[in-house]
């Protein structure tokens, strides 16, 4: 039994030796290989060290018993000293010599057992500064992973592709053991939901207006978190939001006034002196500005609208009937 104990040993020892890391390996699967590699034989020599130690207290436990048994022998050889019975003493005598082999075979093993414990205390403490190695290396290869993608998820979501986001969460998903990256992947994660968000808002102020949809993209814009540069970029399109129905109204009262004009309009003179008058009355030039011009949609309608004016001033625009449609 102690000769397969020491075989497995010298194989754990082997494995041991054999064991290599590569310090410039930034490949994450590799990394994490190699910690669950050097983890589970890690376990395996605490296993076996406890069963080295659990061995020795057993075998130390039997020492003991045999040298009580040695002490009642030699007290009942006392005994006997004195009889007649020759035969019992050499019984004892006998006994005694057996019980002493004993102790004499224990002895050396229980050595043994020590010194390997020592072996594999040393070996453990190579195990633990080889993975203290490891994690330093993957603590640079987190680093460098972060930083090489932080700027990326920081600048506005209308620079961003959300192809792009997805493939550096996919890269987050390699090193599902690495604490750091995981935070950044949450992270991205988040940025991936602001950005479709955004998208969806940018998108609804550049179509035709719906009251349902411009709600819903309020009520999703939350700019708790981000940087200043994203948080510029979700408030504009918030007000964008917020402008729309009211520059919808401005752009209809603009189309309302000029139709009950058309009658009088002849000419581009004609048009630009009705105009004046409609645009200087009620602020409606400076309503037009602040509240059209701001929304993507009403800008590029109201461009359409007054460049077909302009080109025929007494026909009505085909874009007329689309606002006032809204």
């Amino acid at each position: 039994m102690r000769r397969n104990s020491r075989i497995q040993i010298l194989i754990v020892l082997m494995l041991i030796t054999a064991t290599t890391i590569s310090a410039q390996n930034d490949n994450v699967a590799i990394l994490n290989e190699e910690n669950t590699r050097l983890e589970t034989e890690l376990q395996t020599l605490t296993a076996k060290q406890k069963a080295l130690s659990d061995s020795i207290k057993a075998q130390e436990g039997q020492l003991k018993s045999l040298e009580n048994d040695i002490k009642k022998a030699e007290k009942e050889l006392a005994k006997n000293q004195d009889k007649t019975d020759k035969s019992k003493v050499a019984e004892l005598q006998k006994r005694q010599a057996q019980l002493q082999l004993f102790i004499d075979g224990y002895i050396p093993e229980i050595h043994e057992l020590n010194k390997q414990i020592v072996e594999l205390d040393r070996q453990m403490e190579e195990f633990n500064k080889r993975r203290r190695n490891l994690e330093s290396i993957r603590d640079d290869v987190s680093k460098n992973f972060i930083e090489t993608h932080r700027d990326y998820i920081e600048q506005a979501f209308s620079a961003m592709k959300t192809n792009e986001l997805n493939a550096i969460k996919a890269d987050c998903e390699k090193y599902p053991t690495d604490q750091k990256i995981q935070e950044f992947a949450k992270k991205v994660e988040t940025t991936i939901g602001r950005k479709r968000d955004y998208d969806y808002a940018a998108k609804v102020v550049e179509q035709p207006f719906n009251r349902t949809n411009v709600e819903k993209a309020l009520n999703a814009l939350n700019t708790t978190g981000m940087n200043s540069v994203q948080t510029k970029e979700f408030n504009t399109v918030r007000e964008e939001l917020l402008n729309f129905e009211k520059g919808l109204n401005t752009f209809k009262e603009l189309i309302n006034a000029i139709s009950k004009k058309r009658g009088t309009i002849f000419s581009r003179r004609d048009l630009d002196d009705e105009l004046d008058i409609i645009l200087n009355k009620d602020n409606l030039k400076g309503r037009i500005n602040s509240l059209v011009q701001n929304v993507p949609y009403l800008k590029n309608k109201y461009n359409a609208y007054m460049k077909a004016l302009q080109a025929e001033p007494t026909k009505q625009p085909a874009v007329e009937k689309e606002i006032l449609g809204l």
